[in-house]
């Protein structure tokens, strides 16, 4: 009998015909490469160094903070996201909170406060985790592309136009794979996607990203991007069978990534990309059978334009996009065009680095920064299409990169940067790729030059190991040196005054100013606020921010002329804010300019009708002007916007005080007295409203417990001269001396502090 062809034993692999010999090479699967790297010693070795770098360079910011930079707005006073219920879950897919629609972002932060609560480690911890996960897809990726593009296993050389055609069902990808695990070829294989996915798991440019508790979209729409990537290829290199399964996985993937970040609307691109090089299921002209590819891509680029559309229109109702009159086309060009080249620059020199980036108040197209980044991305591109054909990774990695940047170079700009270190999250990971790429070509040529000059002797040798070593050496102090500058720059996250401190040190913006002058202004240091308030305007007098925190710095120095000034400043850079119609409206009622508040903060509904501090501002001019029913029914709508359950929310208790005031007023005393308890206990130190509690507790008969309240509001503050006299008249009571007058009113029902 014949002996059975020993390809036979390949079931279910096809096999090519080698470009050198001629002869059949069977493909080996890829479950079974798997199972060779998943019983290799250094492929675990390698999985547990990515892991744990990628989290240990970030160490110092596991034990940060929420900081005042969206982490107060998204989760300190946001009730919102806190829990799974129905209520939660429907505010998630139906809100775009703060200008970002991302429902599954907000489950994973729900199912955060559900084991941490409020601490801000678990949020930290669910970060790091996920980037770390983000590194190993990218070594799987890595090593799977780097195979494909090996020169010493390529069709046709390193033309991506060369080499058998492939159609969309039954691309022959997997006819170049990586060699069996454990020889030297798959271990040089191993080592370099190490070193591309170290590179981008302790870059610099990663701990804004990473830190940011308020960037969990980054890190979770990373790993959803990269995970469809992998299944894409893994779908690309079936021939036949379960192909579509795979490919259906890659577009749920899609799915989750634009439902955890917009930013994800590239990925289409990026497919087509990786079907030209290295996959070469595409090529000009183009045959029908490679017209499925193009295909293939309908429905990920019917999801990316629904979430386009979806991301433009919640961008404009935010009224954070630049119109034209301010940012014109030239200057939304040379802004992309500084981007792509910034970030370029930061990658290589990761020094320097801020949470903002400001832009300009002018943009000259003349100026070196945007003339050299013009001629730096044009260099770039003219080389990249010059030896598209000797050299296709670059051209591959430079197209990747602009259209995972492109969403947010400037084209649509909104916000005051001009860049941000958040945006190179996956942008990036194409240049570690590449360098990787480069020096595996270098290794496995001085793998060739060894072998021909094994015959010359020790010497040649010993030059081939020294240079290995040098090559080695070098790759893992880079690394070291990235390692350490991403340490140190976690170390800036930790809080919001070390943030903006570092920010003003690095890059001295009108913003970084405005924000370490509001935490001055928190800590009752005013002076020195305002002078970084003025520094501020000074900088940027066309930033309405900065006009209305300097507006409330002056507010509480009592200077209330200037602070109206500012606010009315701020109203005219962007009219129709919300918050800044509810300050001034604040400033107003200081004046005892009853019914211009209110004005203002029925402009400030009209845009928002449920925003708290509009409803209880509105409640105190209303409570001032004698209409204390309509008072009652917006600081109730104050809360209803507030839970009363918020531990801590100043806001919360200043409602509550000033309800329980309005409606001692009415002669609803058992109602008054249980909304001032409510508002004690949020704020126990508040002397102000222990006071309103007793006057509350006296009016109801209960006289010791009055007494005990205005105690602890005299021991809170001796100087509370209301609460002395208060105190006075129930010890009066209690000791059975007549009285004839009732204690004084409470609070005032103010608009911002009892």
């Amino acid at each position: 009998m014949a002996r059975r062809p020993r390809a036979a034993r390949h079931r279910g692999r096809s096999a090519v015909a080698s470009p050198r010999t001629g002869t059949a090479v069977p493909v080996r699967d890829a479950d079974e490469r798997a199972a060779d790297v998943a019983r290799d010693p250094l492929a675990w070795l390698i999985v547990a160094v990515i892991a744990a770098a990628a989290i240990a360079a970030f160490a110092p910011a596991l034990g940060g903070a929420f900081l005042n930079w969206d982490d107060d707005r998204n989760f300190l006073n946001n009730q919102s996201y806190r829990g799974l219920g129905w209520s939660h879950l429907r505010w998630m897919f139906t809100t775009a909170h703060m200008g970002h629609y991302i429902p599954v972002t907000w489950i994973t932060l729900a199912v955060d406060y559900l084991v941490w609560g409020m601490n801000p480690l678990g949020y930290h911890l669910t970060n790091a985790l996920l980037h770390a996960a983000n590194a190993l897809l990218v070594y799987a990726i890595a090593r799977r592309l780097l195979a494909l593009a090996s020169p010493a296993i390529e069709f046709g050389g390193n033309d991506p136009q060369a080499g058998p055609r492939h159609g969309a069902a039954s691309p022959t990808a997997s006819a170049v794979n990586a060699p069996a695990s454990g020889r030297p070829g798959d271990r040089s294989l191993s080592i370099a996607a190490a070193g591309a996915a170290l590179l981008f798991a302790v870059h610099p440019l990663r701990v804004e990203s990473v830190a940011w508790i308020t960037e969990r979209r980054d890190v979770l729409s990373g790993f959803c991007y990269l995970a469809a990537v992998l299944v894409y290829l893994r779908a690309a290199a079936r021939a036949h069978g379960d192909w579509r399964r795979w490919y259906v996985f890659s577009l749920v993937g899609f799915a989750l990534a634009l439902l955890s970040k917009s930013m994800a609307v590239s990925l289409p691109v990026v497919l087509l990309i990786l079907d030209v090089y290295p996959l070469r299921r595409l090529r000009w002209p183009m045959r029908p059978a490679e017209r499925r590819v193009l295909i293939e891509k309908v429905p990920f680029v019917a999801l990316s334009l629904a979430v386009s559309a979806v991301a433009l229109l919640v961008l404009a109702g935010t009224g954070n996009m630049s119109d034209l009159a301010r940012v014109g086309v030239g200057d939304r060009v040379a802004i992309s065009l500084y981007s792509l080249a910034f970030y370029l620059w930061k990658t290589i020199v990761p020094v320097g680095l801020s949470p903002l980036y400001e832009l300009p108040a002018g943009i000259d197209l003349r100026a070196w920064p945007f003339a050299a980044s013009a001629g730096v991305v044009l260099a770039i591109t003219t080389l990249a299409v010059a030896t598209r054909r000797r050299w296709p990774a670059l051209a591959a990695a430079w197209a990747a990169y602009v259209a995972i940047l492109l969403p947010v170079l400037g084209i649509v700009h909104n916000g005051h940067q001009i860049a941000a270190d958040r945006y190179t999250y996956l942008a990036t990971i194409v240049w570690g790729m590449l360098i990787a790429g480069a020096l595996r070509a270098v290794w496995q040529r001085t793998t060739s030059a060894g072998d021909a000059q094994r015959a010359l002797g020790a010497a040649p040798r010993a030059a081939l190991v020294a240079g290995r070593t040098a090559l080695v050496a070098a790759s893992m102090l880079g690394i070291a040196i990235l390692f350490a500058l991403a340490w140190t720059q976690s170390r800036h996250w930790r809080t919001s005054e070390a943030l903006w401190r570092h920010a003003l040190a690095v890059t001295p913006s009108a913003l970084a100013h405005m924000n370490v002058g509001v935490m001055l202004d928190k800590r009752g240091q005013l002076a020195e606020a305002m002078a970084l308030h003025e520094r501020a305007l000074a900088l940027r007098p066309d930033i309405a921010i900065v006009h209305v925190n300097a507006a409330l710095t002056l507010q509480h120095q009592q200077r209330l002329p200037e602070a109206i000034r500012h606010l009315e400043g701020a109203l005219a850079l962007k009219p129709g804010d919300v918050a800044t119609h509810t300050s001034l409206a604040a400033v107003l009622l200081q004046q005892g300019r009853w019914a211009e508040a209110a004005e203002h903060c029925r402009r400030a509904l009209a845009r928002d009708p449920a925003y708290p501090e509009a409803h209880n501002n509105l409640a105190a001019a209303l409570g001032r002007l004698g209409d204390v029913d309509g008072a009652i029914r917006h600081y109730e709508l104050a809360l209803a916007e507030r839970p009363s359950h918020d531990p801590g929310n100043f806001m919360v208790a200043v409602a509550q005080h000033n309800l329980g005031n309005a409606l001692l007023r009415r002669g609803r005393v058992g109602e008054a007295v249980a909304r001032l308890r409510q508002a004690v206990a949020t704020q126990p130190t508040s002397a102000e409203m222990r006071n309103s509690l007793a006057v509350a507790l006296a009016r109801d008969g209960r006289f010791t417990e009055a007494a005990s309240q205005l105690e602890d509001a005299i021991r809170l503050d001796p100087n509370h001269a209301q609460a002395r006299e208060n105190l006075r008249f129930v010890q009066a009571r209690l000791g059975g001396a007549a009285a004839s007058a009732d204690p004084s009113r409470g609070g005032s029902g103010s608009a911002s502090r009892p």
